[in-house]
């Protein structure tokens, strides 16, 4: 009884150490729910917008005079330099920051090809046209984040590339408490029969 405690003790310490995994190839459809903050220099209020699934692989939010959407994977791997690209259309003169919120779903892996051994796979570095300002936030683990800023947003249409994953969480440590007390329970059972 006491080596089967000690076991699940064991258990229970190791599964929290445990990583999330990441899935890779993640479109604009496949986020929706994120929120994107809007952020101007007038006396307009912040608007935050929930991303929406636009159909197909494509995912984005509209607000007052601006857009942002994704259509196809971000990590754009077909080749073609408009597939899977952010873009964010401007008109107006107002707006001076976006705020993408990812949430716990999905981070932004910021370094380009394969980082650090945490299941995340390849990156990609931040590259706007014309370039804006930029900045992360949210660190989820080395190179991930959950937040990124945009800022000196200028008028027209701006494309970047950005990668973003999605997270699978681990196992909790909790659930595999209760299994190892479930595992000792039955056990005590068969010993009583």
């Amino acid at each position: 009884m006491k080596k089967l405690l000690g076991l699940g003790l064991a258990v229970a310490m190791f599964a929290s150490q445990a990583q999330a995994a990441f899935i890779w190839d993640v479109t604009g459809a496949d986020m929706a729910g994120i929120e994107v903050t809007a952020t101007y220099s007038d006396q307009t209020p912040s608007q935050t917008l929930t991303w929406e699934d636009l159909g197909g692989d494509a995912g984005g939010v509209s607000g007052v005079d601006w857009s942002l959407m994704v259509d196809g994977d971000t990590m754009m791997n077909d080749g073609s330099s408009l597939v899977g690209a952010w873009i964010l259309s401007n008109s107006n003169q107002a707006l001076v920051s976006l705020f993408i919120n990812l949430g716990s779903a999905f981070v932004f892996d910021t370094l380009e090809g394969f980082g650090p051994n945490n299941g995340s796979g390849p990156g990609r570095d931040f590259i706007a046209f014309p370039a804006i300002g930029w900045s992360f936030s949210g660190q989820f683990q080395d190179e991930l984040y959950t937040g990124l800023t945009l800022n000196d947003i200028g008028f027209g249409q701006t494309m970047f590339t950005m990668d973003t994953d999605a997270v699978v969480p681990a196992p909790a440590a909790l659930s595999l408490m209760g299994l190892a007390l479930l595992g000792l329970a039955v056990r005590s059972r068969r010993k009583q029969a």
